[in-house]
């Protein structure tokens, strides 16, 4: 997702660049080579054992959501202390401001034994040595992350540097799809309209949800957001493009910088200016965008493929015919195409800080995690408690965690599974909790799926950073702020060639080598 604040972005690469600064030739890097092949034995692990005979508080940083706090007194952590007798003191900070918290903890260099993060910003401080490189704890403490590495190439592409190590473990999926949109099913209903596949169709739906008499509502706002340009950027597909970076045959492009991009925010833009998309798209939060779909006065939208249930049992609740189902992205000039592949990033992951007393127990502990009894314990909870079935297709919740209309909103991770602490997502997960809604967004979205570029995994030189960071920073903000103004019919669109040539200017086409470069060095890895 994009950043709200290019500010902190700008003031978080300032605060990166003074650490290498502070860094460069008084940190040795110890430069072991990842595992590259098996040894032959049993790499499955069945601790039996704790991991240390006393119990052990150490020190963890962490992003926390409003909507799901985070404390020991979770049923999964608890029974993790239980098992493992590792307890983390909790630094906590607020998703909303996680990269700027993340970021003022690095600068003032009293890091927490274990750092767990959401987004790629901790690579700049990892090849900056502040993080304890892993591959030789790996080898000799972690065999299922071992294993992991060996059989898992998405899984050494994200985790293995330039520079042959590895500085913090990432959480793995087998789930396909991250998100789509989706669409009220009984709004349909009510006004006898199929799904709509083509451009034309979406308009025209649209249009019919806003003039239908839906509801009582004086106003309707057919689509709605909460991701800021984000938002936009998946209608994007149906003239092939990404908004930001994009692949195409192994070549890095840039989506508003492609001749396509034109008619695609043309149309776009006509949604915006016939009132079919909520006015406040672009400033939205969470609370906000909710309020628009659990108030009915809007039934469309694009969000994590889970959305399409919790709104729904959310909506039930005064509606009892309210059903949010999945809807494909509509089809144009390329036909229909989806960037929403789910893939291994430095997202949700953890990192051990640079010569932490606790790196052999904190490794253990990340192993423990990938192995089976700690796959299941994080994805599936307590047997008897929170799941009554486990067989190798599927797994049944129990009542704690369904309800008589799918999953209880914030159940899954209010007892602790699907956290912050990385393990190996499991589909039966996926396909145990989900109801209706959730199934289908996952089944209009798996036709056309098409590798999302690995943002969070690309890995640049020095060079390439500096030069990277002193024009796309840039140009990132110029990117966002005119393209609102083009959708939002500030700007006239016959302006848009002056706005190419501006990033032709603002130096796109060296920061478009530096990514396909990255990419290729990403590719081989």
């Amino acid at each position: 997702m994009f950043s709200k604040s290019v500010g902190s972005r700008v003031v978080a690469v300032l605060m990166v660049m003074l650490l290498v600064l502070s860094f460069t030739g008084c940190v040795v890097q110890d430069k072991q080579q990842p595992p590259t092949q098996s040894d032959g034995t049993d790499t499955g692990s069945d601790i039996s054992t704790l991991i240390s005979p006393t119990r052990l508080k150490i020190r963890a940083w962490c992003p926390e959501r409003i909507d799901a706090p985070i404390n020991n007194e979770l049923l999964v952590f608890k029974e993790l202390i239980e098992r493992t007798n590792i307890e983390f003191d909790w630094e906590l900070a607020p998703t909303a401001s996680e990269k700027e918290k993340f970021n003022l903890m690095m600068s003032t260099g009293d890091i927490p034994d274990i750092v767990f993060f959401g987004d790629s910003s901790i690579i700049p401080y990892a090849e900056a040595g502040l993080f304890e490189p892993l591959s030789g704890l790996i080898e000799e403490h972690a065999p299922n992350l071992k294993k992991y590495l060996i059989d898992d190439p998405a899984v050494r592409r994200a985790t293995v540097f330039d520079d042959g190590e590895i500085y913090y473990v990432v959480r793995t999926s087998t789930a396909l799809v991250g998100g789509g949109f989706m669409i009220r099913e009984d709004w349909l209903d009510k006004l006898n309209l199929p799904l709509p596949v083509t451009l034309d169709e979406w308009y025209e739906t649209m249009a019919a949800f806003k003039t239908g008499k839906i509801n009582d509502n004086e106003v309707i706002w057919p689509f709605t957001g909460r991701w800021d340009i984000d938002d936009i950027k998946h209608f994007m597909g149906a003239w092939g493009l990404d908004f930001y970076w994009f692949t195409d045959n192994d070549q890095v492009k840039c989506g508003v910088y492609e001749p396509a991009a034109k008619e695609a925010i043309t149309w776009i833009r006509k949604l915006y200016v016939d009132k079919m998309l909520d006015p406040d798209i672009f400033v939205n939060n969470a609370s906000a965008w909710e309020a628009r779909i659990t108030n009915e006065i809007s039934g469309w939208t694009r969000d994590s493929r889970g959305r399409a249930d919790t709104l729904t049992v959310t909506l039930k609740q005064v509606n009892p015919d309210a059903q949010f189902i999945g809807i494909a992205p509509p089809t144009g000039p390329a036909g229909s195409m989806s960037f929403d592949k789910g893939e291994v990033t430095a997202g949700r992951s953890a990192a051990i800080k640079k010569g932490s007393k606790y790196k052999v127990e904190l490794i253990k502990f990340l192993d423990y995690g990938y192995s089976e009894e700690g796959l299941n314990l994080h994805n599936f909870g307590i047997e008897g408690v929170t799941y009554s079935e486990l067989t190798d297709k599927k797994v049944v919740f129990t009542d704690k965690i369904m309800g008589p209309d799918g999953v209880i909103p914030g159940a899954i991770m209010n007892f602790g599974m699907d956290r912050n602490i990385p393990f190996p997502y499991d589909s039966r997960l996926e396909m145990g909790y989900r109801g209706k809604g959730t199934l289908s967004v996952i089944e209009a979205q798996m036709p056309i799926l098409r590798d999302e570029f690995p943002e969070g995994s690309i890995k640049y030189t020095d060079a390439e950073r500096d030069e990277y960071n002193s024009k796309w920073l840039d140009m990132e903000t110029y990117i966002t702020e005119e393209v609102s103004k083009f959708v939002m019919g500030i700007e006239p669109m016959d302006k848009w060639d002056e706005f190419v040539q501006a990033l032709n200017r603002m130096g796109i086409e060296d920061v478009l080598k530096i990514q396909d470069t990255a990419y290729k060095r990403f590719l081989s890895r």
